[in-house]
């Protein structure tokens, strides 16, 4: 999906993929589907939709997490239980909600938290978040986060596998249509030879029948039928008149002299 077409339906992928404009790399990184840890080292499971790296220690280091909501019933739910939140919250200096427009007004955002609108073919944060007071983040968060980045990550060497397998695949097909072609064209070919009595090969070439295929090509069988039966009219018509003229200077020669 295009980054500038409004989706007719939106998605959280579609809601994530638009963070890009307010948190554009390599400044920031952004990774979906992060959890507060792995197995089960939590007493509870939480998961950020989106979670947002500061990486240039110019700007500063720190983390920013992220809920996405696509809908009114949607942001409802989560408002109604806010508090599930703070599971990955406490680690995360912003927090922010992400919806397409219209979705969550500012008016209902929670007071420690931001609020980014999407739209067709950008983002915007249209409330900023407070800073708030990050807790330092620890192991089971960070092989959360390892983990997730492996889960989004493609190896060069499998990116190249996969361009050579493809390519092979798209060579193979190319190779059987061009078969089926060649072989079309030389069935073709000999019922060709067959019903004209002409042997084609690489060297022939005669300029006369290249003519009259053009010639029947443009007029049509029928059309040059046609073209001999008015020539053939035409000549009976004048051979008729030269008849008659015959006649009447024979009749005219046979006449008494007074």
């Amino acid at each position: 999906m295009s980054a500038a077409t409004k989706p007719k339906y939106w998605t959280e992928a579609a809601v994530y993929e638009r963070l890009r404009h307010v948190f554009p790399g390599p400044a920031y990184v952004r990774l979906p589907q992060v959890r507060n840890g792995t197995g089960c080292g939590r007493s509870q499971t939480r998961t950020a939709d989106a979670v947002i790296a500061s990486v240039w220690p110019s700007r500063g280091l720190w983390l920013a997490g992220v809920e996405i909501k696509v809908s009114r019933a949607d942001w409802k739910k989560e408002l109604a239980h806010a508090e599930k939140s703070v599971g990955i919250q406490k680690y995360c200096k912003h927090w922010y909600v992400a919806a397409p427009a219209g979705v969550v007004p500012v008016a209902e955002v929670p007071d420690a938290w931001g609020l980014i609108e999407v739209k067709a073919n950008t983002a915007s944060i249209e409330k900023a978040s407070p800073q708030l007071e990050a807790v330092p983040v620890d192991l089971l968060l960070v092989c959360s986060i390892l983990r997730t980045v492996s889960e989004c990550t493609v190896s060069t060497d499998s990116v190249k596998e996969q361009v050579s397998e493809r390519v092979e695949s798209a060579r193979k097909t190319w190779e059987a249509q061009a078969g089926h072609e060649m072989e079309h064209l030389q069935k073709a070919v000999r019922e060709f030879e067959a019903a004209s009595g002409i042997e084609i090969s690489s060297r022939w070439y005669n300029r006369e029948i290249g003519e009259a295929v053009a010639f029947v090509r443009k007029t049509g069988i029928i059309g040059a039928v046609r073209v001999a039966e008015d020539l053939r009219e035409r000549a009976a018509a004048v051979v008729k008149g030269l008849d008659e003229a015959l006649v009447q200077l024979r009749s005219q020669d046979k006449e008494p002299t007074p």
